[in-house]
């Protein structure tokens, strides 16, 4: 059975929804066409960034506190998120073409 993978994007403004749709869905297109033209070194200097990003430990217990926050702050209680991403953003580079 394939698996699918899905993305969620929350826009807010006072635009309505065709046209609010219709600007994430040039946003997905333009990524779409910039991934598939990246060489395969500039995506992994990318992933290799955002890694270390998503790895690197807080500082100071503010900055750690900060990171809690804003996933309550949110409203998205999942302090896994950085895991999670790192973990997907590394699997997939052949799925874009």
């Amino acid at each position: 059975m394939p698996s699918r993978r899905s993305w969620e994007i929350v826009v807010q403004s006072e635009r309505g929804p065709a046209y609010l749709e219709s600007r994430v869905e040039a946003f997905l297109t333009e990524m779409k066409i910039v991934l598939e033209q990246m060489k395969d070194e500039v995506f992994e200097e990318q992933k290799n960034g955002l890694n270390r990003k998503l790895t690197e430990k807080p500082k100071t217990v503010a900055e750690e506190t900060n990171i809690f926050w804003s996933h309550i702050d949110s409203g998205y209680l999942d302090f896994m998120r950085r895991e999670f991403i790192r973990f997907q953003f590394g699997r997939y580079r052949a799925d874009v073409h």
